[in-house]
């Protein structure tokens, strides 16, 4: 056969290998989103004695420490707060009645786990000289405190003498750890307020979650007569010094009422009537006034214009009339006595004498009269301006006592202030007096805390079945993590998905020590072997299945020595050999070869290292193995420059010539990490077919020979997962059918 031919022989396995890549790819990408049971159960399965042991471990700690703990006893107390109002006295209470609502009973939880109020139980009970309570006792180090003190002792690291603890720190502590004993909860959505106390001791249970309950209602009761006695003080106080606030608004009022009378004269209502008499009296002034003016002019005109005469007419007084009468009456007799005398008569000269005397006297009287008009006139100016003097006076007093007034009454409203709250507080302290002897709690205890008969912890049932459970999750949890740590390959799946490459077997473990001849021959002979049939596998899906492209020339390797290949090179060379194939065997690894014995061949027959120097023939280093039914070629002893032997053009027409005397030519070869020879031969060969051993060969390595491989040429065909132990995930598929 020509190497062309060879060539294309190569090139038809790549073909058939891309679209079973892709198909693996595929397989493997939808079963990784399904969860495997079976990997799951192979896993507990291998891992079952150290699941076991975590298991006893834990169930053996358990019960040492339930051989060392205090048994511990729960009592428990109930109180409800009481929403009732009770009243005996119709009065506003100094501290009101709880409005229960959630946030109340939340806050109320919160008071009794207090340390104020823990405190208070903790002087009730004295509990500092209770020995179980005592924090400045010696307590007594568990087995993990013993051990610590032993370590610390034999590292020079003892811890230097306990101070000697003071009575305040000791009751501290002592209310620190009743806070932990003591559980307070509200009793579903009810008033009620649950009181739960532990302790070693059952009778101390029960007597504190009673005392924790009664010092809660007592603080409640206490708390109210303290109020109301100190509002009652308070009050007391407060009308005292109102009172006296009081007196002395009352003495101002009175006081300044008195300044005010004496120094304005009187109040406001006098002051105004006396303003409006002499508004009055002003306003007849005024008209007086205005009235003597106008008749002053009147008659001052008059008398400038038209003389005595003039006047005469508008001017009136009985002494006037009398005059002008008898002036009337002497011109009628002078007329009587004219008509009978002359001029010049004495009568008529006595007559006219008379005549002027009475026009005399009332021109006299007149003038009188004018002067008593302008008199008039002049006094009504002045009692005006007199009233009107009067008047601003009264009106500038006026504004005074209004001044004095809103004194006054700021005064007067600040004394009736003080008054009615005097009257308010002096009420309020006779009412708070009356509470004082009668005061109820807002809670009442409902439950009293009965002494425990049987402890409520540890529950050792309870205990036991957590300690097996967890030390089973642990054992668990640690099998999945050394499962998820292992970076090797531990499964089919896992190798197809790392390597995107069918897994053409999967091969049995078979310890190293049992790989020689007598183990071949046996293994060959029997036809219920488990190895064997994995070996058959390799040979149908390489060989029988195949029609075209099967491979000419095999190179089986591995990424590091020890995966077996050259066992399986052999027993795949037996059976193929059993097919009726003509196979020749060429152990390619120059380093570490298989041993003549091993195999059943000649020691000093042909040697494949004599050949590559040129001083045999390939006739004569090819050896025969009646037996097994196949030829071999093998090194028979190390070589140091074996990578420049397997380089050599003698390796590569021992390859050529070989595959054209045989039907299939195998090639096992060094491991694709150590040394470069496999990358070599890959050159040579029409396929590749890469052992795996489970649980050894880490991920990173396998990629690693598969990315060597790919990047030197080679056709890598598929995987075969080897030494698969019963114990395996991946042990299912090959074991469950041994025995068919």
């Amino acid at each position: 056969m020509s190497r062309n031919t060879s060539r294309a022989a190569q090139k038809k396995p790549a073909d058939v290998v891309r679209p079973v890549r892709a198909l693996v790819s595929t397989a493997s990408e939808k079963a990784a989103d399904l969860v495997d049971l079976g990997f799951i159960v192979d896993v507990l399965r291998r891992e079952k004695w150290m699941i076991g042991a975590f298991l006893v471990a834990a169930v053996l700690l358990a019960i040492a420490y339930l051989t060392r703990v205090e048994p511990v006893y729960q009592s428990t107390a109930q109180v409800l707060l009481d929403t009732r109002q009770e009243r005996v006295l119709n009065t506003e209470q100094v501290v009101s009645n709880l409005t229960a609502n959630s946030s109340v009973v939340a806050g109320e939880v919160e008071l009794i786990r207090s340390n104020l109020l823990l405190g208070k139980v903790v002087d009730r009970l004295e509990l500092l000289d209770h020995t179980d309570y005592d924090p400045r006792l010696p307590q007594e180090a568990g087995a993990v405190g013993a051990v610590v003190a032993m370590i610390r002792d034999r590292l020079g690291m003892a811890e230097p003498p306990a101070e000697v603890m003071s009575d305040a720190t000791a009751r501290e502590r002592l209310i620190t750890r009743l806070q932990r004993d003591v559980t307070v909860s509200q009793v579903g959505i009810s008033y009620a307020i649950r009181i739960n106390a532990r302790a070693h001791d059952a009778a101390m249970a029960a007597l504190i979650a009673n005392t924790i309950a009664a010092q809660y209602v007592d603080d409640q009761l206490e708390a109210k007569r303290d109020a109301t006695v100190r509002a009652t003080g308070f009050l007391n106080e407060r009308v005292r010094e109102l009172g006296q606030q009081l007196e002395a608004a009352d003495s101002a009022v009175v006081t300044f009422r008195t300044e005010m009378t004496e120094e304005l004269g009187g109040d406001a209502a006098a002051t105004q009537q006396l303003l409006n008499d002499l508004n009055t009296r002003y306003i007849a002034t005024r008209i007086e006034r205005s009235d003597a003016e106008f008749r002053h002019a009147m008659v001052r005109s008059l008398y400038e214009s038209g003389g005595v005469d003039a006047v005469a007419d508008v001017v009136s007084s009985p002494l006037l009339a009398t005059l002008d009468r008898e002036r009337a009456e002497l011109e009628r007799r002078k007329a009587e006595m004219a008509r009978t005398l002359g001029a010049r008569h004495p009568q008529m000269v006595g007559m006219t004498a008379q005549i002027d005397d009475i026009n005399r006297s009332i021109e006299a009287e007149l003038r009188r009269q004018i002067e008593a008009i302008r008199s008039d006139m002049e006094m009504a100016a002045h009692r005006q301006g007199a009233l009107l003097q009067a008047m601003e006076a009264i009106q500038d007093r006026m504004a005074r006592i209004s001044t004095a007034t809103i004194t006054l009454d700021q005064l007067e409203r600040s004394a009736a202030a003080i008054r009615d709250i005097h009257e308010s507080s002096l009420t309020r302290f006779m009412e708070t007096t009356a509470q004082t002897g009668f005061q109820r709690p807002d809670a009442q205890i409902i439950s009293i805390a009965r002494t425990p008969s049987a402890p409520s912890e540890p529950r050792k049932a309870m205990l036991l079945g957590v300690a097996a459970f967890l030390g089973l999750m642990a054992g668990i949890a640690t099998a999945f993590l050394r499962e998820a740590l292992n970076k090797s390959v531990h499964s089919s799946d896992a190798l197809r998905a790392l390597v995107n490459l069918p897994v053409v077997s999967i091969l049995p473990y078979v310890p190293h020590k049992r790989r020689d001849r007598r183990w071949l021959l046996q293994e060959v002979k029997d036809n219920h072997s488990v190895f064997m049939e994995s070996v058959r596998t390799i040979r149908a899906k390489l060989f029988d299945v195949r029609k075209v492209g099967q491979p000419k020339v095999l190179m089986v390797t591995s990424a590091i020595a020890g995966e077996g290949k050259s066992t399986v090179s052999a027993m795949l060379a037996y059976s193929l050999a059993r097919a009726s194939k003509s196979v020749v065997l060429i152990d390619a690894d120059l380093r570490r070869s298989v041993t003549a014995q091993d195999i059943g061949a000649d020691p000093k027959g042909g040697c494949l290292l004599r050949y590559l120097r040129g001083e045999t023939t390939i006739a004569d280093s090819v050896q025969s193995l009646p037996d097994l039914g196949f030829d071999i070629v093998l090194p028979l002893q190390p070589a140091e420059n074996a990578s420049d032997l397997i380089a050599s053009r003698a390796f590569g027409d021992l390859i050529q010539r070989l595959s054209m005397q045989y039907d299939v030519v195998i090639v096992d070869t060094a491991p694709v990490l150590a040394v470069s020879d496999a990358l070599v031969i890959s050159s040579k060969s029409d396929a590749t077919l890469m052992l795996v051993q489970t649980n050894r060969a880490a991920s990173a390595m396998v990629r690693a020979a598969l990315q060597r491989l790919e990047e030197a040429g080679a056709v890598v065909v598929g995987t075969v997962l080897s030494q698969v132990r019963r114990k395996d995930a991946v042990a299912s598929e090959i074991y469950s059918y041994s025995a068919y």
